[in-house]
């Protein structure tokens, strides 16, 4: 092209994408497309994972790498002098020595081990064991035609670039390997080793849907002013600054720690409809019919959270019924889910904080601050009480709840 070509495909392209931002309605197919769901999900560039390559090549890159990060080591003062530098660097020499070891981040501690590959590997597939199951290549076939067939029945409540931006993503073909995480924190077993979590990344070909689905039911709340984040502890510096104002002492309180166990996973379909409905009920009937589309997408979504491992397909929870999937560590939509789950069992089970001067969740870690000195039967007593409440309203014992706290000596 001569520059003149080039200057005019500029102006051509900038008056187009100026006409798709103001559009309310557009063409897809032969469906006029509505306002949407308003998530602002667009297509984009996708990058891709590169497979493995083969043994003598992936030996080549790791080389290229460390020889870069040496570079990087020995002309940057400043990471010198870093603390986290020096671990690093003392990491980087010990994988230099051996090849067959893998770093793995930890889960709360905010640092990483090292692990044999042959025990890393180990360690993935006993999960898999427990939370996958292996499935054909076939299925892979299967579950892009659930999708297209998902998008044709959604679409009047999609804007063009949100139905695209699904389209992209399946055409992307990505599916991850699942990741470990160390928990650190907890104890070791008898060989000194620590416990370990599966972490789904979020870059499954299929993972667009609950990610929108989400994203168009907090829109949906957020549009009508409904406050579901009430009783949800943002950080913990908000939580500092609330209770900072309070007049709590040793003498005149009970501080409580409410820990969910295996939050996520227990978050199952059935009660994170549970908790949409709840907050949503009065709400107009056209609200109504895209909080019934977002549902079907995050549904798909859990139903089809497809992994790769050691040359085979797993589809994680896949011998579950898809109302008892749970939300998975890593996905898009968990953690935003999980708290409005959180809200939800909060919201109908206030007969249990009567006492409270303080009570909040933050995914699986709640706190609460009762008034005066209670012994640990009470609190045994409450928890048995407030773990009551929580199966009533999830249909089930599946979300199990566990309290701790501080006593004087």
């Amino acid at each position: 092209f001569d520059e003149g070509e080039e200057e005019g495909k500029e102006e051509d392209s900038k008056e187009e994408s100026e006409e798709e931002d103001e559009e309310d309605e557009t063409t897809y197919g032969q469906t006029t497309m509505r306002e949407g769901l308003g998530t602002k999900l667009k297509p984009m560039k996708i990058n891709l994972t590169a497979p493995k390559g083969t043994d003598p090549l992936e030996l080549f890159l790791k080389a290229v790498e460390e020889e870069v990060l040496d570079l990087a080591f020995k002309y940057s003062e400043k990471a010198n002098t870093t603390p986290r530098a020096a671990q690093i660097k003392g990491l980087q020499e010990s994988l230099k020595k051996d090849i067959y070891r893998a770093v793995v981040p930890t889960d709360k501690t905010n640092s990483f081990r090292v692990m044999e590959v042959d025990e890393y590997t180990k360690q993935v597939l006993k999960h898999l064991e427990t939370n996958g199951k292996e499935i054909p290549r076939s299925r892979l076939t299967e579950v892009e035609e659930q999708a297209h067939n998902l998008i044709t029945q959604i679409q009047d409540n999609l804007t063009e670039n949100e139905a695209d931006f699904l389209i992209q993503n399946l055409k992307s073909k990505a599916i991850p390997s699942p990741k470990l995480v160390i928990k650190d924190h907890k104890k070791t077993d008898n060989k000194g080793n620590y416990p370990t979590r599966l972490v789904v990344p979020a870059n499954n070909f299929t993972s667009g849907f609950p990610r929108m689905g989400y994203l168009g039911i907090k829109k949906i709340l957020d549009d009508n002013g409904i406050n579901y984040m009430r009783k949800t502890i943002i950080q913990a510096s908000d939580l500092k600054e609330k209770i900072e104002t309070m007049d709590i002492t040793n003498s005149n309180s009970t501080i409580i720690s409410i820990d969910a166990e295996a939050f996520y996973p227990s978050v199952k379909l059935k009660l994170v409809r549970k908790a949409v409905h709840y907050f949503t009920t009065e709400l107009p009937e056209e609200d109504q019919i895209k909080i019934d589309d977002c549902l079907e997408m995050v549904k798909f979504g859990m139903n089809s959270t497809l992994l790769t491992f050691i040359d085979k397909y797993y589809e994680y929870d896949g011998d579950q019924d898809p109302e008892d999937k749970g939300l998975t560590i890593g996905g898009y939509e968990s953690a935003w889910l999980a708290d409005l789950v959180g809200a939800y069992i909060l919201a109908n089970t206030r007969q249990h904080f009567g006492k409270a001067i303080f009570d909040g969740l933050y995914r699986d870690d709640g706190f609460a601050i009762m008034e005066g000195k209670w012994t640990y039967n009470q609190i045994v007593n409450w928890r048995n009480e407030f773990q009551k409440s929580v199966n009533e309203l999830a249909g089930g014992d599946y979300l199990q709840f566990t309290c701790s706290l501080w006593l004087d000596e």
